[in-house]
């Protein structure tokens, strides 16, 4: 009997041992050190959203110091107002909600650019052969005039001397779905949302990207507070740290990626959601990530994005793009990614 006990007690003093060990050099299971970090997402999870959850999964974050909560918002201009009244620390936001809310008196500033260029397109099935902005003209088009999305659209207009009004706008959800219906000729959306249901579906469609005709803007940016970056200056740097790295490591493992999304969001089509993920990885990764990494961007391209709100009358007037970009974080993560 004694025997047994002692057994037991060698048993539980080598379990112990061996999650001491463990603790001790995994910030993972080190339970009250590691800080909350709040993440807004400007819609319910998505493709754009795919990298963060395969961080978290590989314990990038917590690596870190950090445990990240995210909530979910509908749309941009929510999260700025998150942003503002601090409720979250940092958000996925569209660029363009960035300048405006800085010249509007809201301390914004970008940490990470997303998208080097802007993700609108107006969509149409293939059979309709609406291929330029002139095949439009007559056409039923779906918009949402609250979108962000909507200046850029009539910007296309705008930019390259044609007249929108020969346009017939139809108020809608600008949906796939009322595509396929034929309520509506064409929609606005952006090309790694709704064109992929199509495509799933088998369905062959025609984009015009705002990209192509005069729209020079960044798209999605990871965004926060000034006074975060200040009071918060190590968290902010290990926040960055944590999504560089989640960003970069997941384009090598793209499966994996889906796959905690799909874990993090169970009413997504895996089948639609994949051709999503290729889409906005395409995105993600350009030439210029190449170079500097995913999620950075020059400030030339800032102001580039700044000049383009002002000609499609989106904003009155330009500020320093220096107010509302931040590149120091990221140079010292990227840094750190490469070490």
């Amino acid at each position: 009997m004694k025997k047994i006990k002692l057994l037991c007690v060698i048993s539980l003093l080598l379990t112990v041992g061996f999650y001491s060990c463990k603790n001790s050099s995994n910030k993972k299971t080190e339970e009250g050190k590691l800080e909350n970090v709040v993440l807004a997402f400007a819609w319910n999870p998505g493709p754009e959203n795919a990298f963060v959850y395969y961080g978290i999964e590989q314990g990038f974050f917590e690596d870190e110091g950090i445990k990240l909560e995210i909530r979910p918002f509908k749309g941009s201009g929510i999260v700025a107002e998150m942003l503002a009244n601090e409720s979250v620390d940092f958000g996925f936001i569209s660029s363009d909600y960035i300048v405006t809310s800085r010249i509007k008196g809201t301390p914004i500033s970008a940490i990470m650019t997303l998208y080097h260029e802007s993700p609108v397109t107006i969509y149409s099935l293939k059979e309709k052969g609406i291929t330029s902005l002139d095949s439009l003209y007559h056409k039923k088009f779906g918009v949402i005039k609250q979108s962000a999305t909507y200046p850029q659209v009539k910007g296309m207009f705008e930019l390259t001397n044609r007249d929108y009004s020969k346009v017939i706008e139809v108020a809608t959800r600008a949906s796939s779905q009322e595509l396929m219906h034929k309520t509506i000729d064409a929609a606005m959306d952006y090309t790694n949302y709704s064109p992929c249901i199509l495509q799933a579906e088998g369905i062959e469609v025609n984009e015009i990207l705002a990209k192509d005709y005069g729209i020079e803007m960044a798209g999605i940016s990871i965004a926060g507070l000034t006074k975060t970056f200040r009071d918060k200056e190590t968290l902010t740097q290990s926040f960055i740290n944590a999504m560089v790295k989640s960003l970069n490591e997941s384009k090598k493992h793209s499966k994996e990626s889906l796959a905690t999304l799909l874990q993090n969001d169970i009413t997504q089509n895996p089948d639609i959601l994949k051709i999503q993920l290729k889409r906005t990885e395409e995105l993600f990764y350009t030439k210029k990530t190449d170079i500097n990494g995913a999620g950075f961007l020059e400030l030339s391209d800032w102001q580039k994005t700044q000049n383009t709100l002002k000609k499609i009358n989106a904003i009155d007037q330009t500020i320093d793009p220096n107010f509302f970009f931040e590149n120091s974080f990221y140079i010292k993560a990227w840094k750190k990614y490469n070490d």
